[in-house]
């Protein structure tokens, strides 16, 4: 079974993904833990990615990077800072608006994947339950790493 490309080679981005990291506080709002894009792929699908940096969801460019994050990233370069990706204001707000009206309530934590499209639209094309990214998640920033004790010390509380 051949499976579609999502993540059309661009001159710009070549074939990526989004990764946006939804959580809910204690207070079960949803919020944006972080943004993070698989970049550099020289395949169809964003599976062959070999850079990964941090996006500033203020501004939707690239901000860090992260080599540990995955084998694959261990080359990322700082070269790939300052890059814009259009459309991340919006895909935040679509990704917090759908977290927030999930019908499970046990799902604390959501991983969004994403692309931008030649037409500089951004297309979403899965959520995940966000067990295995969020151990990944914890070091990229001081930041998310602050966030993710405080959320530990209130999950599973009644």
């Amino acid at each position: 079974m051949n499976s579609p490309v999502l993540c059309v080679d661009t001159t710009a981005f070549k074939a990526h993904s989004l990764d946006i990291l939804t959580a809910k506080d204690p207070a079960g709002d949803v919020q944006l833990v972080d943004i993070v894009v698989w970049a550099g792929s020289a395949s169809e699908t964003s599976h062959g990615a070999t850079d990964c940096y941090m996006i500033d969801p203020r501004t939707g460019l690239t901000c860090n990077y992260g080599k540990w994050y995955n084998p694959n990233f261990v080359n990322t370069s700082p070269g790939g800072l300052g890059v814009h990706y259009p459309g991340v204001a919006e895909a935040l707000v679509t990704a917090l608006k759908t977290h927030r009206n999930l019908p499970h309530p046990w799902l604390n934590v959501v991983g969004w994947d994403c692309m931008v499209t030649e037409q500089s639209d951004m297309v979403f094309f899965e959520g995940n339950l966000a067990a295995w990214r969020c151990p990944r998640r914890l070091f990229l920033s001081l930041r998310n790493l602050v966030y993710f004790i405080g959320y530990i010390s209130w999950v599973g509380r009644n």
